[in-house]
């Protein structure tokens, strides 16, 4: 027995190191030329799709050759934050959640070995949503199994403590990770057709779920704990334990069906959607930028005249200076730490990610206030070479004791505390969560940062967006911070029967 048990102890450790050796799309291809159990249902699927072929990279070599060759911007020295570098390497990466082959054998009564994607599709197609086209042209972007399959895929190699970020929530203390503070969430565009996959983890939840959508004591008095969660809406658990860790990708086992159907839709649209600005851009994962403890340097995020880009979905125009800064160590009143800046002569445009569902939404920014700050003009819509000015230029100069602004400190008064928000909104303005503290005070009570309301305005589901930001004083000594982006549906910030949170 004991050498039964060894022989098998040893398989295992050559199956890890294999792994460890591979990317996504080897992974899957051998699962299925060796009829390899665990995930060889999703390696079908994934190869049925094509979507293989869209886990393979590794490294940008267009980039290594560019940096090697001086065209790519090494170095920036700013007058106010220092000197900036940029990446040596620009690594791709991606993140699998998977129903194993257990989960598939019970739902369809058959083997791994013989189910066939014919036998998924007709499996989603049975659980009556606008799951996509039913044919057997599994590799068309409407397809139903490609829209499935597509879903369960992110463009960052997420490891398991960077599936939801623990850095300053209300009750979390690094010095004691295990103990959980108030939930926290991210929000991540999937491959494929660009929709919203939510990451969530609290006291409650047993770990990492995903699109979790539990109720909160949110009041202004309350905890910000999670207090209860319907059954329809406990999510999809991953399973963190049994991950496996490649080159390019982390597969994680997920223990129920994760669809995007009419009720995730739903419930996504009845969410205020809170994106830290690195949450936007895989690239700050892949490559250790992101709230790396052992890289605070600041990131130099460099663009080219001949239009290659470090960042997907970022252009700008030569002058623009585009950094990230990790925050760690540095005690900064930012969620989750980290900020953007953007400095020079800037005119810089990003994608946003999308909407749930259609609807009007609020588009608000959080940014920090200080002499050193420009003042701006900001564009947005859906023809990025044609985008429109949203009121007038912005003095990011300007702190919340404006007078302008009515800002007044929070009392015990509840109904007084309200009407100042209500005051401040009627101006564009909002103070910052209450859920984000730093040195023992929540940033609410930060006066240098706070949110902007942009615009409100109906945004449609399926549509691309794009934030432009434009310098709009000759200075190139000045710069802006962004920190995170909201979009908030009316149903949230509109609500006369629950009314938005403070959290």
């Amino acid at each position: 027995m004991k050498k039964i048990f060894l022989i098998c102890l040893l398989l295992a450790a050559g199956t890890a190191m294999r792994a460890q050796d591979e990317t996504l799309k080897s992974y899957l291809n051998r699962c299925v030329s060796e009829q390899q159990s665990g995930f060889l249902v999703m390696a079908k699927l994934m190869q049925a799709t094509g979507l293989c072929d869209s886990v393979d990279a590794i490294r940008d070599n267009v980039y290594e050759n560019l940096y090697q060759r001086g065209i790519i911007t090494y170095k920036y020295d700013s007058s106010s934050y220092g000197t900036s570098y940029s990446p040596e390497h620009r690594y791709f990466g991606f993140t699998l959640f998977a129903e194993p082959d257990t989960f598939w054998e019970t739902a369809l009564g058959k083997s791994a070995r013989d189910i066939t994607p014919a036998d998924v599709q007709a499996y989603i197609m049975s659980l009556d949503y606008d799951a996509g086209t039913n044919d057997s042209q599994y590799d068309a972007p409407q397809n139903a199994l490609f829209r499935f399959v597509s879903y369960h895929l992110l463009p960052t190699k997420l490891p398991a403590n960077r599936l939801v970020l623990h850095v300053n929530e209300l009750g979390y203390n690094a010095s004691n990770p295990s103990k959980l503070g108030i939930p926290v969430m991210e929000f991540y565009t999937t491959m494929g057709e660009r929709r919203l996959l939510k990451t969530y983890e609290s006291q409650q939840s047993g770990g990492v779920c995903l699109n979790r959508f539990p109720e909160f004591d949110n009041s202004r008095q309350g905890s910000g704990m999670e207090i209860s969660c319907d059954p329809d809406k406990q999510g999809v658990r991953v399973d963190t334990q049994n991950a496996i860790t490649l080159i390019n990708a982390i597969l994680y086992p997920i223990d129920g069906l994760l669809t995007y159907d009419i009720p995730v839709q739903q419930n996504l649209g009845r969410s205020r959607l809170r994106f830290d600005l690195a949450s936007l851009f895989p690239e700050l994962t892949n490559n250790s930028k992101r709230l790396n403890a052992d890289y605070y340097r600041y990131v130099l995020l460099p663009f080219q005249s001949d239009g290659y880009n470090y960042l997907d979905g970022v252009w700008a125009v030569p002058g623009t200076v585009f950094t990230y800064i990790s925050g760690y160590n540095r005690n900064w009143p930012n969620y989750q730490g980290d900020e953007f800046v953007i400095e020079g002569l800037f005119d810089l445009t990003m994608q946003l990610p999308p909407v749930p569902v259609s609807g009007e939404y609020e588009l608000r920014i959080s940014s920090s206030a200080s002499s050193g700050r420009s003042i701006a003009q900001i564009y947005l819509g859906d023809d990025r070479q044609n985008l429109k000015p949203l009121g007038l230029p912005i003095d990011f100069s300007k702190s919340l004791i404006e007078p302008t602004f009515y800002y007044e400190n929070d009392t015990e008064d509840d109904e007084f505390n309200a009407l100042t928000d209500l005051g401040m909104r009627q101006h564009g303005i909002m103070k910052s969560p209450k859920g984000v503290v730093v040195s023992g005070r929540s940033i609410r009570d930060n006066t240098n940062i706070f949110r902007r309301i942009l615009t409100r305005q109906t945004f449609e589901a399926g549509k691309t967006y794009y934030l432009r930001f434009k310098n709009a004083i000759a200075s190139a000594n000045k710069s802006i911070q962004i920190d995170y982006i909201e979009l908030c549906p009316a149903a949230v910030y509109d609500n006369s029967y629950v009314p938005e949170d403070i959290w």
